[in-house]
């Protein structure tokens, strides 16, 4: 796959906006229309190189192809991609094996030829199922791929999908690679057991005429991407980016378990991980944010991951910050630094639960909830810290904040925020720190209907419960549940559902509180009123 790229077209916000993609910049232009819809139907159609082009139905601009590796060939030679985009519908349940490998073994890590290996995408397009409300449609590496699934170089729209067994043999994004003219939407989607890999070898400056690869490999496990990045309703489990060579499991690449990103990141609504459903990475096991970009995450919850650094997510020099917001970091672990959260750089969090999370080091100081390095203010408000453990070999201590290099664990409290130890020095006089028994329940789904995340409930007496700043306070908790239930907010990611107040009446009858009863014969009575009115009307004419 080492073709000629064909020229790539800049894509500005309208084409974000036609696509679903909720990142957009500059002032408001012309959408993209829709183009040509593509349908690939059947329950398992057969990878093949395109050697026919799709099929023009009775419908305008309807076409009917072979498979999915066809369909994208139609939709990269669209004529007028500022104009318009192409529309992919896959049947609800099918699969898509792919099937036809690189001839030319090891891919290149930027790739363009659509016609074997993996996925190429050069135009605007969105890939989705018939009904989206139904089950997902599959695209996955058949045995012995050895390719990533999708190279995105333009816009796309991924909507209703599963995307795994993707095999990124030493190169980086084991699903799906976003080159830097790439914005990529996510939603309703599962990317699930999928890995990068690294080859173990590397262009080495010290050496004259080193021949090692020139880029380290095997970083984003299920995702690498340079351009833009939004996910929402979606599920990343299983994933890979942990590259062991050598005799000695020399451990040395490897960054972004389920997600690489390095530029503007957007996560909502969504799950990472899970119980049994490990990502991992050496660096962020969840994920590996870089490059001095922005991330924005909400509720979504992060749990069960593994990496040396950053369990949940290692930020790195993340220039505008990052922001955690009603969101769960529950049960990942680190063997160095930062179970939960390890950054260098500024980062607000506000109504979320870090909870859990285990951390191997014994060494003094470092965090296993939330870890800083180097640099960067963590500001917090209505956040809940409980059971983050470092030095899980030994004595198991409580580390629910800590430090590693030259920060200076600063942390600028907004109020609100509870710990069960005093290692955030949080110093607001709203804050609750060394509190025996944050009383929250284990992950579940608690009733949550909403986005499928499971939280950790509030239990009778908890600290937590109206707790929380209201000045501070989301409209809604991790599962949508109206905020405040109580008088004020209540501290982490769940917010405790309260009943309306009711008082009896003199009947025995339940009345809402501070309003009248209301007689149930009315609505009747004011029918038969009506009804005379409207007798007394026919007489008269």
């Amino acid at each position: 796959m080492k073709s000629k790229p064909p020229k790539l077209v800049s894509v500005s916000a309208a084409v974000l906006l036609a696509l679903g993609s909720v990142y957009a910049v500059g002032a408001p232009v012309t959408p993209l229309t829709l183009g040509d819809t593509l349908l690939v139907s059947g329950a398992a159609p057969a990878d093949a190189t395109p050697t026919t082009s799709c099929t023009l139905t009775a419908t305008a601009n309807t076409y009917t192809c072979d498979n999915l590796r066809s369909a994208i060939a139609h939709a990269n030679a669209n004529a007028t991609p500022t104009v318009t985009y192409s529309r992919i519908v896959l049947d609800n349940g099918s699969t898509h094996t792919l099937s036809v490998a690189d001839s030319g073994g090891t891919e290149a890590i930027d790739a363009y030829d659509n016609s074997v290996g993996d996925l190429d995408v050069t135009a605007p397009v969105t890939i989705e199922t018939t009904d989206n409300a139904l089950s997902k449609a599959t695209i996955e590496g058949g045995t012995g791929f050895n390719d990533r699934l999708l190279q995105i170089n333009s816009t796309a729209n991924l909507s209703n999908l599963s995307l795994t067994k993707g095999q990124g043999v030493h190169m980086n994004g084991g699903a799906i690679y976003g080159d830097a003219s790439a914005i990529v939407a996510i939603s309703r989607s599962v990317l699930t057991d999928n890995f990068a890999s690294w080859d173990g070898d590397y262009v080495d400056p010290a050496i004259p005429g080193d021949t090692g690869t020139t880029e380290f490999q095997g970083s984003g496990g299920a995702i690498y991407t340079k351009g833009p990045l939004t996910i929402s309703f979606s599920t990343l489990s299983k994933n890979t980016a942990r590259t062991v060579v050598g005799a000695l499991d020399y451990q040395k690449n490897g960054n972004g378990g389920a997600i690489y990103a390095s530029q503007a990141l957007t996560i909502s609504d969504s799950t990472i991980g899970g119980a049994g459903l490990a990502n991992d990475a050496i660096n962020g096991g969840a994920i590996f944010l870089t490059g001095g970009q922005t991330m924005t995450v909400e509720r979504t919850t992060i749990s069960h991951n593994t990496s040396v650094s950053g369990g949940a997510m290692n930020i790195v020099s993340p220039s505008s910050g990052a922001t955690i917001t009603n969101s769960t970091i529950s049960a990942n672990f680190a063997s160095d630094a930062g179970a939960g959260i390890n950054v260098n750089g500024n980062i607000t969090i506000g109504n979320t639960t870090i909870a859990g999370n285990l951390l191997e080091s014994a060494a003094a100081g470092k965090g296993s909830g939330l870890n800083q390095f180097n640099a960067g203010v963590a500001t917090m408000h209505n956040t809940l810290f409980s059971g983050n453990l470092g030095d899980t070999l030994g004595a198991n201590t409580s580390a629910n904040c800590g430090k590693t290099g030259t920060s200076s664990n600063s942390v600028a409290s907004s109020g609100g925020n509870l710990s069960t130890d005093a290692t955030c020095k949080l110093l607001d006089g709203t804050d609750q720190q060394n509190v025996a028994d944050a009383k929250i329940g284990p992950l579940a789904l608690n009733d949550n209907s909403y986005n499928g995340n499971l939280t950790h409930a509030l239990l009778t007496g908890s600290p937590a419960i109206n707790k929380g700043t209201t000045s501070a306070c989301p409209a809604t908790d991790e599962r949508n549940v109206a905020r405040p239930q109580g008088a004020v907010c209540d501290v982490g990611a769940y917010e405790l559902i309260v009943p309306p107040a009711a008082s009896s009446s003199s009947s025995g009858c339940s009345v809402a509180s501070g309003k009248a009863p209301i007689d149930p014969m009315l609505p009747a009575l004011a029918a038969l009123g009506l009804i005379g009115l409207a007798l007394r009307r026919a007489r008269r004419s």
